[in-house]
């Protein structure tokens, strides 16, 4: 989608100080932008104004309030044309017209105003309703020098550059933000596991190709989808030969061994528990980098145990591979240079009727709920947006099985105990 200025002009005062000195400094700083913004398959912005570019015997208003409305952002020249007999400043009213339909349309967040305080007129004297905003001005009489010109125009264009980016860079965000980030599909018996052919085949660290499962059971994952990465999907190998701090691990599982290794959607890693007759691995918890979207997907297994028939649920473990995941999860990313817009999801099935462990003693806590699901997109996942959203999830897990509910730095304590387990 392009994004357009529209420009409000008057033609009341010379031309040489307003309409054309205006849009010559918004044609470079309309260039400027569009370079500074330069997207790879993004149109660049284009500067209009009145019925510029409309074919036949358009209705010059209806054309303007259109255009108004489907406008990025809107430069309105309120240089006063005529003062009142009471002394009040009048600017054009054709200019006024449009800047009062794009405050409905656009509101004042996307609306530049440019005002030339020659002969003395200064932001104070424009009407009430705009006075008291931010107003774009420059000095510039008839006959001024050639130098003075241009220093007012670099000068003029130069704010207009940062104004104008600003407005398209804020409108861009809101325009992605609107668009959902999606995934791989999930597995049909499984939600906590990515949708393949199982087994897979992989090849492992000494050349070998072998076939892993997981295990039918109950579980809880965690996914990292990004927007995309600009600068295009990384080769699997550099998947595979990450740093340390940046590799892909599968949630910890207390297992003694495990495996990793590119296969036909990307790239797996897991952890050993069990082998089939045929010597297909097994595996309760694995990971993999998916390469039709750019995601990391964590599938924990071990987030409950059985104890004399009953189902428990493992909440400090599995806090911790939630928090491990999260951070190690956002560094293979970075690293494999995604976008930072990005989607995170955190999930557990199979929780009905499982117990929370409590103090010997006390009856255990059961699940009121079959699972919980937490799904937010952020432009920016700082380290706190990461732990904001972890504490939102435990709360949801808390308030599952009827635990009171954790405070933002009590949680901050726990967190830290569980990544150092």
């Amino acid at each position: 989608m392009s994004d357009t200025v529209f420009w409000s002009w008057q033609n009341d005062l010379p031309a040489s100080i307003n309409r054309q000195f205006l849009r010559n400094a918004l044609e470079v700083a309309v260039d400027r932008v569009s370079d500074l913004l330069d997207v790879e398959d993004a149109p660049r912005i284009n500067l209009d104004h009145d019925t510029r570019s409309t074919p036949g015997m358009a209705d010059i208003s209806q054309t303007i309030f259109e255009k108004i409305t489907d406008c990025t952002v809107m430069v309105a020249d309120v240089t006063p044309i005529a003062t009142a007999e009471s002394g009040k400043a009048l600017p054009n009213p054709n200019v006024m017209v449009e800047l009062g339909f794009a405050l409905k349309a656009l509101g004042f967040g996307r609306i530049i105003a440019v005002l030339n305080t020659a002969g003395g007129i200064s932001v104070e004297d424009l009407p009430f309703d705009i006075r008291h905003r931010r107003i774009l001005t420059y000095e510039l009489e008839e006959g001024a020098s050639n130098a003075s010109r241009r220093d007012v125009r670099r000068a003029l264009t130069d704010e207009l550059t940062a104004a104008i980016r600003t407005n398209v860079e804020g409108v861009r965000g809101e325009r992605r933000a609107a668009v959902p980030i999606k995934g791989v599909s999930s597995d049909p018996q499984s939600p906590g596991l990515w949708q393949s052919d199982w087994p897979v085949l992989h090849e492992d660290t000494f050349d070998e190709d072998l076939r892993v499962r997981p295990h039918q059971l109950s579980r809880a994952w965690l996914r990292i989808i990004p927007e995309g990465y600009p600068d295009g999907f990384p080769p699997i190998a550099t998947v595979e030969h990450l740093p340390d701090g940046a590799r892909l691990w599968a949630p910890y599982a207390g297992a003694g061994g495990g495996n990793f290794g590119v296969f036909e959607q990307g790239f797996i890693s897991y952890w050993l528990a069990g082998r089939d007759e045929d010597g297909t691995c097994r595996a309760r918890n694995l990971a993999a980098y998916m390469e039709e979207t750019g995601e990391v997907w964590m599938s924990d297994g071990t987030a409950f145990g059985q104890d004399q028939g009953k189902t428990y649920i493992s909440y400090a473990r599995l806090l911790s591979n939630w928090a491990k995941g999260l951070e190690s999860g956002s560094a293979c990313l970075d690293a494999l240079g995604a976008s930072g817009r990005r989607r995170v999801i955190l999930g557990i099935e199979g929780m009905k009727g499982a117990l929370w462990r409590v103090q010997q003693g006390y009856r255990p806590m059961r699940s009121r709920k079959a699972g919980i699901l937490c799904d937010e997109t952020r432009t920016d996942w700082t380290s706190d947006d990461r732990i904001e959203f972890l504490h939102g999830a435990w709360n949801e897990l808390l308030d599952a099985f009827g635990h009171q509910l954790v405070d933002a730095e009590e949680f901050r304590r726990y967190r830290e105990v569980r990544l150092r387990n």
